[in-house]
């Protein structure tokens, strides 16, 4: 919590964050403070005393020492404070009924000080004076209470914030109906020892939060939890190049996620709290589990083959969110993202700018919208250094594992003729050979028998391991996040020090990763007119054998290994899994690889140190002019090595791999910034920018084949060793303007433009052009509603362009050198693609309307926004005739449309003095859809794999799930052959599309007293993927869908009469071409699935320890919480259900991986512990 004590003359103000500072800097007006009545004025502040000078802060004393020359004659009370507010630049904020009209004042001094003036002005009125450090002039009259005579009694308590917990100080506390009032210390207690009755009403206000009346019921200890709101618009939120705006000016959506969100339940990848918690955003992660990337999809895909992923910008400056060498559904290691670099404890806040009208300032690098991440800040006031500490330890179980059938043994045929045979002792046993891949053989009965490739177990019982055997591999994982930082200041300079440290224990063993993070923020008014603000962030992470994914055989995914482990096999055979001979122990003479070889032999490990980082210098050279010059870097270089031992099945002699990537990004920006009133009834603002982008990025590596010595494992230790070196440069240059004009704070219009000249294109079209305008109407204020129902309304309309460019080097053509020779001499090859002459930038134009309404003093909220956009000139790739000399080349065609309604809705439901429910849910549905492609072209593959692809067709929804389906007659029924066996259609069709219907997320908090649950549950309908573990469940016989397995088994559907009419299936089939035929006949319409599903993702329990537990120690905040994060699904489709397989998970962060599932990791709940203090 971001809160500041103001030191003011006579009285301190308390603000909370930006909200309460607007209110403090005179841009909420004496018109908001007119509505709030003399008493409860009264009771808000603690009014000055003459000995009260010596006491104060000196800045604020030498503020009231300041002299003026003053000719009044005979002028009203308002005229005289006028007068002097504007010799001292002050501004005033009183009651519109406070000042006598009647009284007239003369003044004449050449040399008064700001405390005599006052004294003399308002002598004999009864009227008080404050001075904030924000130059807040407040004027109130103190009257005395009759009150006071009476017999008194003592009230006390703690004031908290209901979402956080954390105690709020300054709070204002007041007697109903009296001018009896405190306020709260900074630990957030109070104490009223003069109150009337214990019959009366206690009155709570604070700037920031919702007003509460608390009756006392006899009680003489009340603690009240208050909750956060927007007060009428007034919030305050980060948009373009880190400049604030009010909330209730901006003409499109935007969503915010705070820090308690989080850090509360944590994520290794803070991307991932993101999901369920916004309105329009798709958030999927990685199937790797440990530190791996996140993709986040903000209303659809608007680029066919770019980039679909937002901008994330840290403190107004780029990051780099690169997934370098990215996984796929055949294999890979997922090394992370950028923004899993990113330490949750060091943001303030994650504010998602959802659209091009939002994100426009940003050109082509937020045509997919831009998460704009705020860092926490050190602060100035009170002059002492705070002490945070976080320690978050979770214990990650194994949490959804495919169900296995636990009956069926290893051949095929329904019997046991696979079987070889082999002599021990004189008898002769069935013995396990090579060629039993799948599960079509006998039941597992308990015979004797023995292995081919595992002899040494000797003559074992053919039974079947227990179900859930496969957990027996894996451990139980441990994560902690553990952070201390240090924030303070003095005078002019405020800085925030923050150290954390990540360590996970990955659930496959030998797996672990850890991250470091050092955070630095200093910013100071180093003069008068002049401010320095920097941050620096190094973060090192490493990680150790991070796992495998894909559905290769061959390859290193353990999940992909243990769905083809006969259920007959024991683990513990495996264990040891290298003979003395340096050979591999497995059950089989071939892939796939044993799992435990897997997580021993087939290693790797990263090494990521980076640096990002800024520093601003800001010169206001006017009260209303202002220049900004910044400059960012983002640079790290990551080093991986990976490793297969000789006797690896798919890399027999063994490999080295060692790739080091380097990437730099810097951004160079200048802002000239001006904001002023142009009228008494217009604002207006202009800013002018230009900004400069270059990024480099270099790989270099080498491959080592054939290990040469045993156990050595270095490239010089290898017989052949290819290299490898790619460099990609990218500049992009940039200038834009943002124009704001506001009509008496309820109508607002904005206009940005900006030009960007990216070097990716081709000359003559480098440059290209993103306008946008926007409108803000407070339909409220407009309209002069006062109402006790609805408390404000909004309207907002916005229309924009922007904007991809593309990948380096499209228009180019360069050779490559081989490592192959002759006669001496290196290949070099030629590319296979026509570079591209006239090169553009994918050109996107959206519109949006929405409201913002509010109701019963926010108690009921509700944001709804309706959106359009068209996405043309995509960049495409398409094929040509080879005798060309070429396979392909890009051009510019096609169009993308995306349409798309959101909605948000905030209850109170119940708010008591010792209970309050705040209750959230976003909804969303977005459709997109292919418009056009090239001419010619009728269908474009994103993603293909051998038994489905996933496509974009002209006409059609983008992400379609292209495959063979079942032949069908007009009814739909399936039309079998002659031997009652399914039909595959000749063609491909369209089996369904990767698109959610509906996604959303339900937010739910509860705080009793000091208690506060929390529970988050999130949940999309409508979609599907091709689930390729079915389809290996299917055709191995492995999945518990098969486990039902008569002599005869009859498909459903009709065999077709000699005269075209149909009957029904009379024909029976073993249970092997029941099962297996759909699979290994590639009818790919049998494994897409539904992915629809409902997530408890979140919940939390959590106690805020009372300031009287900690009044005698050095704590100024303690709070304790259990956790849990994946708790479990509450409703997957029966399908996904039965196989023990989670519907969401992917092998990389492209949006159409998305529709592909493939031998994804065990997913994990973790539950755990967070604990919080403030010395």
């Amino acid at each position: 919590m971001d809160s500041r004590v103001i030191r003011t003359f006579g009285f301190r103000l308390q603000t909370l964050g930006v909200a309460g500072m607007i209110c403090l800097m005179g841009l909420v007006p004496s018109l908001l403070l007119a509505q709030q009545t003399q008493t409860e004025l009264q009771a808000s502040l603690a009014m000055h005393e003459d000995e009260g000078l010596q006491q104060k802060d000196g800045a604020v004393a030498d503020e009231l020492k300041q002299s003026m020359e003053l000719y009044l004659v005979d002028v009203s009370m308002e005229q005289a404070l006028k007068e002097i507010a504007e010799k001292t630049d002050l501004k005033l904020m009183y009651h519109n009924a406070l000042l006598s009209r009647e009284k007239k004042v003369t003044l004449i001094n050449p040399n008064i000080t700001l405390y005599d003036a006052l004294w003399q002005v308002l002598e004999g009125t009864g009227i008080r004076f404050g001075l904030s450090q924000n130059r807040q002039l407040v004027l109130l009259k103190m009257q005395e209470s009759e009150s006071n005579k009476q017999v008194q009694e003592t009230v006390a308590g703690t004031v908290t914030d209901a979402e956080t917990g954390e105690p709020l100080p300054a709070v204002n506390i007041a007697v109903k109906g009296t001018a009896i009032g405190t306020s709260t210390n900074e630990e957030g207690r109070y104490e009223l020892d003069n109150v009337p009755s214990l019959q009366d009403t206690l009155l709570f206000s604070f700037i920031g939060y919702q007003s509460r009346e608390v009756a006392i019921g006899g009680r003489g200890t009340i603690d009240v939890q208050m909750i956060s709101q927007t007060v009428e618009g007034d919030d305050v939120v980060v948009t373009a190049f880190g400049m604030e705006r009010e909330q209730k000016s901006l003409g499109y959506s935007t969503q915010e996620v705070g820090s308690s969100s989080l850090n509360t339940v944590k994520e290794v990848n803070v991307a991932n709290s993101i999901q369920g918690r916004v309105a329009g955003v798709q958030v999927s992660r990685s199937s790797s589990g440990m530190g791996g990337s996140s993709s986040i999809n903000i209303r659809g895909a608007s680029s066919l083959t770019g980039n679909n992923q937002p901008l994330y910008v840290i403190d107004g400056v780029p990051m780099d969110n690169s997934n370098l060498d990215a996984a796929s559904y055949a294999g890979g290691r997922d090394y992370g993202d950028g923004i899993g670099n990113i330490n949750p404890e060091d943001i303030a806040s994650m504010n998602v700018l959802k659209g091009p009208s939002a994100s426009a300032l940003y050109g082509s690098r937020g045509a997919n919208g831009v998460v704009v991440i705020t860092t926490k800040q050190g602060s100035t006031e009170g002059d002492r250094m705070e002490v945070s500490v976080s320690s978050n330890n979770t214990f990650d179980f194994l949490n959804v594992m495919p169900n296995y059938q636990n009956k069926w043994g290893s051949g095929y045929g329904g019997g046991y003729g696979m079987f070889g045979t082999k002599e021990v002792d004189g008898v002769e046993y069935p013995m396990f050979t090579n060629s039993m891949w799948d599960h079509w053989g006998g039941e597992m009965d308990g015979r004797m028998i023995t292995y081919l490739a595992l002899p040494e177990v000797g003559v074992v019982p053919y039974d079947p391991e227990p179900k859930d055997n496969v957990r027996e591999l894996y451990r139980t994982g441990v994560t902690s996040h553990n952070n201390i930082a240090f924030s303070g200041g003095s005078g002019s300079t405020a800085y925030r020090l923050s150290l954390g440290d990540m360590r996970n224990r990955h659930i496959v063993p030998n797996s672990r990763m850890v991250r470091q993070n050092i955070s630095l923020n200093i910013n100071s008014a180093v003069y008068e007119d002049l401010t320095i603000d920097g941050r620096l962030n190094y973060i090192n992470q490493k990680g150790v054998n991070r796992p495998e994914l894909g559905m290769s055989r061959s390859g290193g995914n353990i999940m992909a290994a243990t769905n083809e482990l006969p259920r007959a096999v024991h683990l513990e055979w495996l264990e040891d899994w290298k003979r003395p001979d340096g050979t591999q122990r497995n059950h089989r003479q071939g892939f796939p690889n044993n799992p435990y070889w897997i997580m021993n032999e087939m290693l790797s490990e990263d090494d990521r140190r980076r640096i990002m980082g800024h520093l601003s210098i800001t010169y206001q050279m006017t009260d209303w002019l202002s220049l900004r010059a910044k400059g960012g870097t983002d640079f790290y270089n990551d080093m991986r090595f990976e490793r297969n031992a000789p006797g690896t099945y798919g890399d027999m002699e063994g490999s080295v791999v060692n790739n080091d990537w380097s990437v730099r990004e810097d951004n160079f920006e200048a802002l000239l910034m001006a904001e002023g009133d142009l009228s008494e009834d217009f604002s207006g603002s202009l800013t002018l920018g230009a900004n400069q982008m270059k990024r480099n990025q270099e790989v270099r590596g080498f491959r080592g084949e054939q290990i040469i010595a045993e156990g050595v494992y270095d490239i010089s230790n290898t017989q052949n060793v290819i290299p490898r070196n790619s460099i990609r440069r990218k500049r992009i240059n940039s200038v834009f303007g943002l124009a704001q004009i506001g009509y008496k704070d309820v109508v607002y219009l904005d206009l940005t433009g900006r030009n960007d000249w990216s070097s990716t294109l081709s000359r003559g079209n480098r440059s290209f052009f993103y306008p946008s305008a926007t409108t803000s109407l407070i339909l409220t204020d407009l309209f002069d509603v006062n109402s006790d129902v609805l408390t404000f309304a909004k309207l907002r309309l916005s229309a924009a362009s922007s904007g991809n460019d593309a990948s380096p080097y499209l228009t180019n053509i360069g050779y490559s050198i081989d490592n192959s020779r002759f006669d001496g001499a290196r290949f070099a090859s030629a590319p296979n693609t026509i570079p591209v002459t006239e090169l553009k930038n994918e050109l996107t134009t959206s519109y949006e309307i929405g409201t913002d309404l509010r109701f019963f003093q926010n108690r009921l909220g509700l944001d709804f926004t309706y959106y359009t956009s068209s996405t043309t000139d995509q960049i495409l790739p398409i094929e040509i005739s080879h005798t060309s000399g070429y396979s392909r080349r890009y051009i510019n065609a096609g169009e993308v449309a995306n349409e798309g309604v959101e909605l948000v809705v905030n209850i109170i439901p119940v708010q008591t003095s010792s209970v309050v429910w705040d209750f959230n849910i976003n909804l969303s549905r977005n459709t997109s859809e292919v418009v056009e492609l090239a001419e010619g072209l009728e269908s474009l593959s994103l993603i293909t794999q051998g038994n489905a692809s996933i496509e974009a067709r002209p006409g059609e929804p983008y992400g379609n799930i292209v495959g063979y389906e079942y032949v069908k007659n007009e009814e739909g029924r399936k039309i079998l052959d002659e031997n009652g066996q399914f039909q595959r259609s000749s063609e491909q069709a369209v089996l369904g599309n990767i698109q959610p219907d509906v996604l959303g997320g339900i937010d739910n908090t509860i705080s009793y007293n000091n208690f506060r649950l929390g529970a988050l549950v999130n949940f999309r309908f409508g979609g599907q993927v091709f689930s390729h573990s079915k389809y290996r469940q299917y055709t191995q016989g492995i999945g518990m869908q098969t486990i039902r397995r008569p002599e005869e088994m009859y498909m459903d559907g009709v065999i077709e009469n000699p005269d075209g009419t149909f009957r029904e299936n009379d024909q029976p089939v073993t249970p092997q071409t029941y099962y297996a035929f759909r699979g290994w006949s590639n009818v790919g319409e049998e494994f897409v699935i539904d992915s629809d599903y409902v997530s408890l993702r979140e919940l939390s329990l959590g106690y805020q320890f009372g300031q009287s537990l900690l009044k005698n120690t050095p704590v100024k905040s303690a709070r304790i919480s259990l956790t849990a994060r994946n708790v479990l699904y509450l409703y997957r489709t029966d399908e996904f259900e039965l196989m023990g397989l989670a519907p969401e998970g992917t092998n990389n962060t492209s949006t159409a991986s998305q529709g592909f599932e493939s031998a994804n990791m065990p997913t994990t709940r973790s539950i755990g512990i967070n604990i919080n203090f403030t010395l």
